[in-house]
């Protein structure tokens, strides 16, 4: 019992011991903090003297922050007033009709290849014996088929393409006419190689200038029969027609006064055409086309007035004649051309429209009516020495129609007188009196 009590009794002390030594602990620490004495603590004291900061949180604004005003919305700038653009109106480009288009190719073909032919003629009439030269010209005359043959085929394939309906009249003559100058052309193409095997240089030249000849007044067939584009501006018909009836008063005029000339000195005119032949064989601008008429009339009576009736035919063939060329009577009876400006292509077709109108024409005086015809010879001054020349060739060439026996037009190249194809060209038929 005993024991217990003083096992009891030292428990009690053990822990009175302990609460003191922790207290004294903690009194101890806590008088340290305050007179600072404890390493790493700040004195009390010093912090009272620091001012008073929370350590640790950053500083919080608890005030509601004023809201920002609102932007006042942009006004757009107030630009002047501009006139709007009109955009500029585009006129619709006006097509030419396919037929249209197809005439100006065919005529640009066609300028082009007479104007070849015309070469080709000029150095076949110079080529003579040459061979060399002759196959020269026959090659250049084919080249010149063919290059017309390629520029024309399009048109030609639209032309033939196109119905009856789509055509007029003219221009369905003019498709006719076009197809028929092809086929020529393709057959001459056939005759030139056969002509070059042979052997005779003179014939091969002769054929070729007669192919020549018919191609170019083929030609020039098919451009008068191109009607002309309706889409082109023309003149009104009373322009045309005031145009015509100055023109024909002109031409009554200079006639009248060629007569007139004529009549006041008929060999004075005749020596200064004499004269200008002469003047074109010294200069070298190029031959000159010289022509002879030679008239025919059909009656005795008609021979009392051939000279009246020689005035009335030289007024006539004046009104064919373009400016610069004369024409003139000769002591043999018939009337001398000279045709300056003129090729040989268009001096054949001269003489042969005049031919071919003389006969189209009635002459009259009072109760006589008497007809008449022409024998045209036709010849240039290449390679003449002189007037003598040239007036050799063309009565070479009146004995040549002579012995053919009709009225027909020859031409003379300076080696020999061929006749030249009769054209079809439009005449009308008139009275003239004398």
């Amino acid at each position: 019992m005993s024991s217990r009590r003083d096992s009891l009794d030292g428990s009690l002390m053990a822990a009175y011991i302990a609460f003191i030594a922790t207290l004294n602990l903690c009194l101890g620490y806590a008088l340290g903090v305050y007179i600072g004495v404890m390493p790493g603590i700040s004195s009390r004291r010093d912090a009272e003297d620091e001012q008073d900061e929370p350590i640790g949180l950053p500083e919080v604004d608890t005030t509601a922050p004023e809201p920002e005003p609102e932007p006042a919305p942009e006004e757009p700038p107030i630009e002047e007033p501009v006139a709007a653009e009109v955009p500029p109106v585009e006129e619709p480009e006006v097509e030419e009709p396919v037929q249209e288009a197809s005439h100006e190719q065919i005529l640009e073909g066609l300028a082009i290849f007479k104007q070849k032919l015309d070469a080709v003629s000029d150095k076949l009439a110079e080529a003579k014996e040459d061979r060399a030269a002759v196959d020269q010209c026959a090659g250049e005359m084919k080249q010149a088929n063919d290059e017309y043959l390629d520029h024309t085929s399009e048109a030609v394939e639209t032309l033939n393409s196109s119905s009856q309906d789509e055509l007029s009249a003219e221009e369905e003559n003019m498709r006719q006419m076009l197809n028929k100058q092809t086929d020529e052309i393709r057959r001459a193409n056939d005759e030139i190689d056969e002509l070059m095997a042979d052997d005779d240089t003179e014939a091969m030249r002769q054929k070729l200038m007669q192919s020549n000849e018919q191609l170019a007044e083929a030609a020039s067939e098919v451009e008068e029969s191109i009607p002309e584009p309706a889409s082109k501006t023309v003149e009104s018909e009373a322009s045309k027609q005031e145009s015509n009836e100055e023109t024909k008063e002109e031409t009554k005029e200079e006639a009248n006064e060629e007569t007139a000339e004529e009549t006041d000195d008929p060999l004075a005119r005749l020596d200064s055409l004499l004269d200008s032949i002469d003047d074109a064989i010294s200069d070298d601008e190029g031959p000159l086309q010289v022509a002879t008429l030679s008239l025919q009339f059909e009656g005795d009576e008609a021979s009392e007035h051939t000279e009246a009736l020689l005035k009335c035919v030289a007024a006539l063939v004046t009104k064919e004649l373009k400016p610069g060329q004369k024409v003139n009577a000769t002591p043999e009876g018939s009337l001398l051309v000279t045709l300056q400006g003129d090729t040989i292509i268009e001096a054949n077709e001269r003489c042969e429209r005049i031919r071919q109108q003389v006969k189209e024409t009635t002459f009259c005086r009072d109760s006589l009516t008497v007809s008449a015809s022409l024998v045209c010879s036709l010849t240039d001054t290449k390679g003449a020495d002189d007037r003598e020349v040239v007036m050799a060739r063309l009565a070479e060439c009146l004995e040549e129609a002579v012995k053919l026996g009709e009225s027909r037009t020859f031409h003379h190249d300076g080696a020999l007188a061929a006749p030249v194809p009769p054209l079809q060209l439009a005449v009308s038929s008139q009275t003239l009196e004398f």
